[in-house]
């Protein structure tokens, strides 16, 4: 086993820089009264490290481990056709890979627990401010606190000097459906650099894929209000 140390300073600087961008910076750049939701997020996380296919190796996939992302999601802006948006998470992360041993191949799990800013400016709406579908993408940065390897083998040397690099930043792409107060959404992101090298010089690269939701409690009473102006109009 071994252990990124976790520079807690470093985490308590990039959420307070969240909260505040969220409720002060990013709350200026409104265009339509539903802009700017604010909430909690919650998803599921497949992820891989490039592991590579060793020939005769047992089958499994290679988008094999799965975790779980909490954190909090911010909506920058809305307008009739774009919106952009701020998250930051934790995540959990990791691949199963395959290593040879004397006889066979032994299974060796890496365990990595990171605190996530992604960014995505570029999102294209279509629909309504009620109910509407996005997409497009943005970047995203990650900080690496704590890392286990768990093995029947010794693992000591899997990784060149022990350990993977903290910092690791890539492309986020994102496709979602907004309803209500609600959205529902994917990401796909990929890394820009590699965090490290196995024991046999390959490459350690991130990749994960993730389905969350998240509840943005500035759209609600907005959304409530527009609802009841539809009804009083097709009185008259």
């Amino acid at each position: 086993m071994t252990c990124i140390s976790p520079y807690r300073s470093r985490l308590l600087t990039l959420f307070s820089f969240f909260i505040l961008g969220s409720s002060g910076i990013f709350a200026q750049v409104s265009f339509t009264d539903q802009a700017g939701g604010f909430g909690p997020i919650v998803g599921r996380v497949v992820s891989n490290l490039g592991q590579p296919v060793l020939p005769g190796a047992p089958e499994s996939s290679i988008f094999d481990k799965q975790g779980w992302e909490l954190g909090l999601k911010s909506e920058i802006y809305r307008t009739t056709w774009m919106r952009g948006n701020l998250m930051a998470s934790y995540v959990e992360l990791g691949a199963k890979e395959w290593r040879p041993n004397e006889t066979s191949f032994t299974e060796v799990d890496v365990n990595l627990k990171a605190v996530k800013a992604a960014v995505n400016p570029i999102l294209f709406k279509v629909g309504n401010d009620f109910i509407h579908g996005y997409a497009g993408g943005g970047v995203y940065g990650t900080f690496f606190f704590d890392q286990e390897i768990e093995s029947s083998i010794p693992t000591e040397d899997y990784f060149q000097e022990d350990k993977l690099k903290e910092i690791d930043y890539g492309l986020d792409l994102a496709a979602g459906i907004h309803i209500w107060s609600f959205d529902i959404e994917f990401h796909a992101q990929y890394s820009w650099r590699d965090i490290g090298h196995r024991y046999d010089d390959t490459a350690v690269r991130q990749e994960f894929y993730g389905l969350s939701i998240a509840y943005l409690y500035v759209n609600q009473n907005v959304t409530r209000k527009n609802c009841r102006n539809k009804k009083s109009l097709k009185k008259y």
